[in-house]
């Protein structure tokens, strides 16, 4: 998976270009399932391509469409991460990863990539720990409460 950094640098290059931003939930319960990444991308890919007026802008889709086609992992492959994703122009594939956290599927055609959930993705990554103490537990001696400064 990439950085924040490099997340951030992709985007500034593709700030000006037509990009079809596609993320894919890519859990899997059960082994009959893993045919369903495909269905859910053309599903996702419908939809974004229905809301296309333009005949040369819906061409220029088309052939990122295809790439992206061309990158979807085998239905063996989707055990490995819970989530994946893609940017593509009508030139070619930019970038394609697995992501750590389970996105919402969808497909995305604008100028520049959709970047938000992939940053999300990344900010998952990372562990946190949290304490929870009550006072009730603090006050019976299980947990010494810190000194107080005079």
């Amino acid at each position: 998976m990439v950085t924040t950094a490099d997340l951030y640098e992709l985007s500034r290059e593709l700030a000006d270009s037509k990009v079809l931003s596609v993320y894919l939930d890519t859990r899997l319960n059960e082994p009959a399932l893993r045919f369903t990444g495909r269905a859910a991308a053309a599903a996702a890919l419908r939809v974004a391509r229905a809301r296309i007026d333009d005949d040369a802008d819906r061409l220029l889709f088309d052939r990122a469409a295809v790439a992206i086609y061309q990158e979807l992992p085998p239905p063996d492959d989707l055990w490995g991460a819970p989530g994946w994703v893609a940017f593509v122009t009508a030139s070619g594939v930019r970038h394609v990863g697995w992501l750590p956290v389970p996105p919402t599927s969808f497909a995305a055609w604008r100028v520049g990539p959709v970047i938000a959930p992939y940053l999300h993705a990344l900010r998952q990554q990372h562990a946190v720990v949290v304490a929870l103490v009550d006072s009730h537990s603090v006050g019976s001696g299980r947990l010494t409460p810190p000194e107080r400064i005079h």
